[in-house]
């Protein structure tokens, strides 16, 4: 029922009813029910109304061009801002390379806070985004903070492919906390906070998009290293590795 009312919707109703009233008037001629006279004016207001349908149409165009113009001059502005102040907004389209290229310049201490196990469900994607830490002479320690619904995940989906890695012994045992912040964020050169660099997501719409009881990332902020927002996150990763 929807698609049948999208598609009515769709219909260039206009140049049917023109097309449509010309037939019937050149019927009507041919059964001489009508005149040159009225077949000439009807011809004038087909054309008219075709005229006056494509001029909305140049307005349309014109407005959309417009709202674009200046949908890209605020997000220019908008990624202006963001590196100046040290960090940089990946979408969806970018989001799987970026993850990959983290991964692969990785160093250091590196903590999974808050991102859910289940998104190493896929073998790509944990063979993507975590193996490559483990199997990195660079990277020494890879730590994931987890809450306490995510623990038959983390079994499930981590704990099992990193026993099975090589470089697996690099993984500690997670740690399980709650999540006040409301944040999931991939960090590396923890304790370094000259070189400390992360990705954050967050737990909400447009950000992330829930499956069934998982929440999946969408979007990602690029935290670049030595940014004043590189100490602030920084600090905020420390303080769940105190008191492990």
């Amino acid at each position: 029922m929807n698609i049948t009312i999208k598609k009515l919707l769709k219909t260039d109703w206009e140049i049917i009813a023109g097309i449509t009233a010309a037939v019937a008037v050149i019927v009507l001629k041919f059964l001489h029910l009508v005149h040159e006279e009225t077949m000439l004016t009807l011809a004038v207001v087909l054309l008219a109304g075709l005229f006056l349908r494509e001029l909305r149409k140049e307005l349309a165009i014109d407005t959309l061009m417009k709202d674009i113009g200046e949908l890209q001059a605020g997000m220019k502005l908008l990624t202006v801002h963001q590196a100046e102040q040290g960090s940089s907004l990946v979408t969806p389209a970018a989001l799987y390379d970026a993850m990959c290229a983290f991964s692969r310049r990785a160093q250091g201490v590196c903590v999974f806070k808050h991102i859910n196990p289940f998104m190493f469900k896929k073998d790509n994607h944990f063979d993507d985004f975590l193996k490559p830490m483990l199997e990195s002479d660079a990277v020494s320690e890879v730590i994931f903070i987890i809450i306490e619904n995510d623990k038959d995940n983390y079994d499930l989906y981590v704990r099992e492919k990193v026993d099975a890695c090589e470089g697996g012994t690099k993984v500690a045992e997670p740690i399980v906390s709650e999540n006040p912040d409301g944040n999931g964020i991939i960090s590396c050169n923890c304790g370094l906070s000259e070189e400390f660099e992360a990705l954050i997501t967050f737990f909400s719409e447009p950000f992330m998009v829930k499956y069934g009881e998982n929440w999946v990332p969408k979007f990602a902020l690029h935290v670049f290293p030595g940014s004043e927002v590189s100490k602030s996150v920084s600090d905020s990763v420390r303080r769940y590795l105190a008191f492990r």
